[in-house]
C-alpha cells in the first residue's frame, strides 16, 4: 500500500460508547468492566503512537467516543479515508484470542497483519481474522475497514487492561502495516 503522510487518513475508532439514539452503549460487560471503558484507553494510546509518526489519524477517542458507529463512518467517508478500524473486545464467554473482522480482501489483509503483529507482542493467541458481512462499519466505509477484535473481555483481561503497552502495540502494527 502507497501510503502518502501529507494527505492520506486512517479513521481508527473506539467500539461502542454513544448509541445511535444518544444514550451510552457501555458494549459488552464483565463484572464492574465495559468495552467501551477498556477500548477507550487503548485507541487513545494507538492514535498517540501513529500521530508521534506522522499519520494523520481521524478518531473519536479525541472527544472520550462521542460519536456513535453511523457517524464515525460517515465523518470517515466525508474525510476520505484510507483505512478504517474500530476497536472492539469480544463477549465474555469468546474464546481467548485476538479476532478482526472484516469483509473485502484489503480489510482481510489489514486484519490479518495487525491482528498477527498485536497478538505476538501482547503474547496472546491469534484466533484468526473472520470474515463478516452483516456488520456495518465494514460495509458503510469507502475504503477497507477492519473491526479489530481485542480479545475477550472476560478470557483476555489482564492484556486488554494494559491499555498503553495494548495501545502501543496496535499503532505499531498499523503504522508498519501502512508503510510497509
Amino acid at each position: 500500500m502507497a501510503w502518502n503522510k501529507d494527505k492520506d487518513i486512517m479513521a481508527l475508532m473506539a467500539g461502542h460508547g454513544k448509541s445511535l439514539d444518544g444514550s451510552w452503549d457501555s458494549g459488552c460487560v464483565y463484572g464492574s468492566n465495559t468495552e467501551a471503558a477498556l477500548m477507550l484507553p487503548i485507541v487513545k494510546a494507538a492514535v498517540r503512537y501513529l500521530r508521534s509518526k506522522g499519520i494523520k489519524v481521524l478518531t473519536d477517542a479525541d472527544k472520550n467516543n462521542n460519536r456513535n458507529m453511523t457517524s464515525c463512518v460517515k465523518w470517515a467517508n466525508n474525510k476520505h479515508a484510507k483505512l478504517y478500524m474500530s476497536v472492539h473486545c469480544d463477549y465474555k464467554l469468546a474464546p481467548k484470542g485476538v479476532a478482526p473482522l472484516y469483509v473485502s480482501s484489503a480489510g482481510k489483509k489489514m486484519a490479518k497483519y495487525v491482528g498477527k503483529y498485536v497478538a505476538k507482542q501482547m503474547g496472546m493467541k491469534w484466533h484468526g481474522a473472520f470474515k463478516r458481512l452483516d456488520l456495518y462499519e465494514l460495509n458503510a466505509t469507502d475504503c477497507p475497514a477492519v473491526i479489530f477484535e481485542t480479545g475477550a473481555i472476560k478470557a483476555d483481561l489482564k492484556s486488554l487492561k494494559k491499555a498503553d503497552q495494548y495501545g502501543k502495540a496496535l499503532g505499531k502494527a498499523i503504522y508498519k502495516y501502512i508503510m510497509k
